[in-house]
């Protein structure tokens, strides 16, 4: 691997993070076309640049993480949820919805993970992305109120367990857990918000546990330290975009947005005989 291509690869990464695409099947997908890199590296390469999404995310929300961080936790806390400050509440979602996820997250990587391709994995995000097509539609022709649902107990309950589903190849967190909220009629620009959130310690994680099964060994930290570089940059302005996007335009608009995008794996897989 060269630098220039480290760092295309870490542009790559930075984006495909954050919209309803798998970053790291891009990245292999790219590296693999453009470059020939082996699969091995890639996948090391891959996981490596999650550095630049931790990064990029910590700078972002740092006003909100140091708030959530203040948190004393109480259980009658949760009995009056909806009067609790946006702090609180958005730290308890943050809490269990990641409860929820290592729930499903584990078991079912653990089951699944030798026998679920990318393209049969992105069937599922591709039928979230048909729901959120059709709900658009549905609001759109109607004039139905929208985003009008509640960042509750139960959203948290029922995201967390959409995330859990992103430990299988060629599912997209972000794409699962912002339609998850965006069909329970959750405001788009928080469901945004919270599903960026949601990623940190996930994104964490993963880069921690790959570090003990397969290690990174095999790596040039300067390579990898330019691709981190331009993932945390480009991760910081995609994240900005999506949040200002998000703010912009009407629900049954963005909705319709991701619909497409949550898609395009599968259709790309379908074209191109991918993860088969």
């Amino acid at each position: 691997m060269e630098l220039i291509q480290a760092i295309v690869l870490g542009i790559i990464q930075g984006f495909t993070a954050w919209i309803p695409v798998s970053s790291k099947t891009q990245v292999i997908i790219f590296g693999t076309l453009l470059y020939q890199i082996p699969y091995s590296t890639l996948l090391a390469f891959a996981l490596a640049l999650h550095v630049g999404d931790i990064i990029a995310l910590v700078v972002l929300f740092r006003k909100d993480l140091l708030s959530m961080l203040s948190v004393r936790p109480a259980l009658s806390d949760l009995k009056n949820y909806s009067s609790l400050d946006e702090n609180k509440r958005m730290a308890y979602f943050l809490a269990i919805s990641l409860a929820c996820s290592a729930m499903v997250g584990l078991p079912t990587y653990l089951l699944l993970r030798h026998t679920l391709t990318d393209l049969a994995a992105s069937t599922l995000l591709a039928f979230a992305g048909l729901l959120l097509i059709g709900m658009a539609a549905l609001m759109y022709f109607s004039k139905a109120a929208s985003g009008k649902g509640e960042a509750g107990i139960r959203a948290a309950v029922l995201t967390g367990l959409a995330q859990g589903l992103a430990v299988l190849p060629g599912i997209s967190r972000s794409g699962i857990t912002e339609s998850a909220m965006l069909l329970q009629n959750i405001d788009q620009a928080r469901a945004v918000r919270l599903s960026f959130l949601m990623g940190l310690p996930l994104i964490v994680a993963a880069v921690v546990m790959f570090n003990f099964t397969d290690g990174y060994g095999s790596l040039n930290l300067t390579l990898v330290a330019a691709g981190i570089v331009a993932s945390t940059v480009t991760a910081y302005a995609t994240m900005s975009f999506m949040l200002e996007l998000a703010k912009r335009i009407k629900f049954y608009w963005f909705a319709l947005i991701l619909g497409l995008i949550a898609l395009l794996p599968f259709i790309l897989g379908m074209v191109f005989h991918l993860g088969v």
